[in-house]
């Protein structure tokens, strides 16, 4: 199936990093009935539905990034940035994330919903980070760049060398 609202892109800040539960292959494993029985009773995959539907359409899932070692790789995150020239070093790096399931993996787009929060309160939410020393969009940016049906990012230091400059599109 299609989205036909008319949406350019659609975000989803929904972290989809376990199997559904209520998938054939769990309640095969649970009830020790052969999967082959359960789809002839009519049960469907709801993973492989919502893989099908973010591979067809403009939809960006959301992933986090962390810096914990126990954290499983799942999808591998695509690296869409071009750099142009020296891009100094002024962005954070994580080691891990905790990704979409891999019956996910052909989204059309993924993007990190990690903010900074201070005493409290969300004071600064990042359009860039890095993933072992790979520059990843926020979910924000790769919706922009999913919606422009952009290839990549183009970054480059600003000539003033205080910052970078991100173009989309």
């Amino acid at each position: 199936s299609t989205i036909t609202s008319g949406a350019v892109a659609v975000g989803v800040d929904i972290l989809f990093s376990e199997e559904d539960r209520l998938s054939v292959g769990s309640l095969s494993k649970h009830y020790h009935i052969p999967a082959k029985r359960l789809t002839q009773l009519g049960i469907t995959d709801g993973d492989d539905a919502l893989g099908r539907l973010v591979e067809k359409n403009p939809v960006v899932l959301s992933y986090a990034l962390s810096n914990d070692r126990a954290i499983k790789p799942g999808v591998v995150m695509p690296n869409r940035f071009i750099r142009v020239g020296k891009v100094t070093d002024f962005v954070a790096n994580a080691t891990a994330a905790i990704t979409p399931i891999q019956a996910l993996a052909k989204a059309q787009g993924f993007g990190f919903v990690n903010t900074y929060k201070d005493r409290g309160i969300i004071r600064d939410t990042p359009l860039i980070l890095k993933l072992n020393n790979e520059f990843v969009p926020s979910l924000g940016l790769e919706l922009l760049r999913v919606a422009q049906q952009a290839p990549s990012f183009v970054i480059k230091q600003s000539d003033l060398g205080s910052g970078l400059l991100i173009k989309s599109g």
